[in-house]
């Protein structure tokens, strides 16, 4: 029976949880540069002739680095809320 009840706070735990969580902003593409340097004034670095990455294309390869980057812009609608980048 206690099993029960465990289960009805956990669904009913994950409803409050869920109703935070639908706030999310798309990022629909990126810059990027296949580089071996090492940036050090990441601050000042100018990112304007990288290449455009959409977020479906495919990119890589074996030993290769890159750098990314993209800008998101929050709406009103986060402050005061936690926030994370995936």
């Amino acid at each position: 029976m206690e099993m029960r009840f465990l289960k009805e706070r956990i669904g009913k735990m994950l409803e409050y949880l869920r109703a935070d969580l639908p706030l999310s902003v798309p990022v629909t593409s990126f810059r990027m540069l296949q580089s071996e340097e090492r940036f050090r004034d990441i601050a000042n670095l100018d990112t304007s002739s990288w290449k455009e990455l959409k977020r479906d294309e495919i990119w890589g390869g074996h030993r290769e680095y890159y750098w990314f980057e993209t800008v998101v812009t929050l709406p009103d609608a986060f402050e005061g809320k936690c926030t994370a980048f995936e």
